[in-house]
C-alpha cells in the first residue's frame, strides 16, 4: 500500500503544473514520513505502577542519555531500574499529590533538579539532586519550597518562560 500511495505521489510531483520548487517542497514533505515510518520501532516497558500523574525527561546523571523522573522516582537510562528520591503523600486511594513534575538546574550546580507541584499543599516543592556520587548512594534527595501558591488545590503546575528573560518562572 505504501508504494502505491508513494507512486502517486511521484506522478503527482512530477507533473509540469508544479515548478520546481513546489516539487521538491512536496516531495520532502509528503514522502519523508512514510520512510521514517518504516524504519521507526518502539517497545513498551512498564517502568512502575504507581498513582503519580505526571513525569519529566532530562539527562539526570548527566551521561549523556535521556532519563525519567516519575513522582518520587527516578530511572536512569538503560537499565531503568525504579529509585526512589523522595517521598510524596497519598491523596486519597488513587491519587498522589503530586501533580507536575519538571526538570531544572534550580541551585546552578550543573545538574538538573526536580520541581514537583503538590495537589493539596499550597508549595511548589524542588528536591536538589544530589550530583553524580550522591545519585550510586540512592539517598533521598534534599526538599526545598520554590514557591507558596497561597492555594490549598493545586490543580497543575507550568514551568514556563513567561517574561521572555530565558528563565522559567
Amino acid at each position: 500500500m505504501h508504494k502505491k500511495i508513494f507512486f502517486r505521489l511521484y506522478i503527482l510531483l512530477h507533473s509540469r503544473i508544479l515548478n520546481i520548487r513546489m516539487k521538491k517542497l512536496l516531495y520532502l514533505s509528503l514522502s519523508l514520513p512514510f520512510f521514517a515510518i518504516a524504519e521507526l520501532k518502539f517497545e513498551a516497558q512498564l517502568l512502575h505502577k504507581d498513582n503519580i500523574e505526571s513525569l519529566a525527561v532530562g539527562d539526570v546523571d548527566m551521561d549523556g542519555d535521556l532519563d525519567v523522573v516519575a513522582g518520587e522516582r527516578y530511572y536512569l537510562n538503560p537499565d531503568w531500574k525504579p529509585i526512589k528520591f523522595g517521598s510524596i503523600e497519598p491523596f486519597g486511594k488513587d491519587y498522589m499529590k503530586d501533580n507536575g513534575d519538571y526538570l531544572y538546574d534550580v541551585d546552578g550546580d550543573g545538574d538538573l533538579d526536580v520541581i514537583a507541584g503538590q495537589f493539596t499543599l499550597s508549595v511548589v516543592l524542588w528536591f536538589e539532586n544530589p550530583g553524580k556520587e550522591g545519585l550510586l548512594t540512592e539517598d533521598l534527595w534534599l526538599k526545598h519550597e520554590l514557591a507558596e501558591t497561597g492555594y490549598k488545590h493545586n490543580e497543575i503546575i507550568f514551568f514556563r518562560d513567561m517574561d521572555g528573560d530565558s528563565i522559567p518562572e
